[in-house]
């Protein structure tokens, strides 16, 4: 079952990754307005981001390893705090409107912590 649970969680953080790579990627058009070359800005946030979800995924499979349900549980309300006041997501927020665009990167990671979520209540329920 925990083999199942990992393979599930590659799935989902590999779907959360392409997801991520794509929002920040809309960014570059807005930002040529305010800055000439965004390439590298856009860069950096995505891969900032990228690892973020590799720390997560490396988490959630050392919680399996734990064979507790309840410790996968822990790790993603840690990581649902730890993001809640993360300055990536909140000055990307704050940036939406006056780059009228929003690559909802956040969303990516709530999507993930549901799905592995629903995925632990589907095998141990």
């Amino acid at each position: 079952r925990r083999a199942q649970l990992e393979a599930l969680m590659r799935g989902h953080v590999a779907s959360a990754k392409t997801q991520t790579e794509v929002g920040v990627a809309r960014l570059e058009g807005a930002l040529r307005s305010f800055i000439a070359e965004p390439v590298q800005l856009v860069a950096a946030i995505n891969a900032s981001l990228q690892d973020s979800l590799d720390q997560v995924q490396a988490q959630l499979n050392a919680a399996l390893s734990e064979g507790a349900s309840d410790r996968v549980l822990q790790t993603i309300q840690h990581w649902r705090a730890a993001l809640a006041g993360d300055k990536r997501f909140v000055e990307l927020r704050k940036a939406a409107p006056m780059l009228g665009i929003d690559p909802a990167v956040d969303a990516r990671f709530e999507e993930l912590f549901e799905r592995v979520t629903g995925d632990l209540a589907g095998t141990t329920g």
